[in-house]
């Protein structure tokens, strides 16, 4: 019997810290595409590239992707000045979307990245100088 109670309690416990991962990949099938070539053609190491981020921790989830210029999870732009739109949705017990716009210049050869953790404070972060880009309002 303490073998049966024992199962139990690690079905539920494993049940309840898998919710996030199964409930964030079944919200954002299907909500934008994988990647969009705005660059004009040029040599993809030529291009800045934008993309969202996912993730989750216990029960929250959150997705984050580009609604303009075009909705994907990532964009290859031409660099210079460039103005990306993101939505981040935050999962769990209760779901919200979170939108942030951002102006800034884009430099060959970078990778951005917008995420969020589980909040309305959405950054957009330069990947190879560890550098935060842009911040949304609701970061303070």
């Amino acid at each position: 019997m303490p073998e049966l109670r024992r199962s139990l309690l690690l079905a539920i416990l494993s049940a309840g810290l898998c919710t996030g991962c199964v409930h964030q990949q079944n919200r954002a099938v299907g909500w934008y595409q994988p990647e969009i070539d705005l660059s004009g053609g040029m040599p993809r190491q030529d291009a800045a590239v934008v993309e969202g981020s996912a993730g989750f921790a216990v029960f929250w989830s959150w997705d984050c992707w580009m609604v303009y210029p075009a909705r994907a999870k990532r964009l290859l732009l031409r660099p210079g000045a460039v103005s990306v739109r993101v939505w981040c949705e935050v999962g769990g017990l209760n779901d919200w979307l979170h939108r942030a716009t951002f102006s800034f210049d884009a430099v060959a050869g970078h990778n951005y990245r917008a995420t969020t953790f589980m909040s309305a404070c959405i950054y957009l972060r330069d990947a190879e100088t560890e550098e935060v880009v842009a911040r949304s309002k609701q970061c303070g």
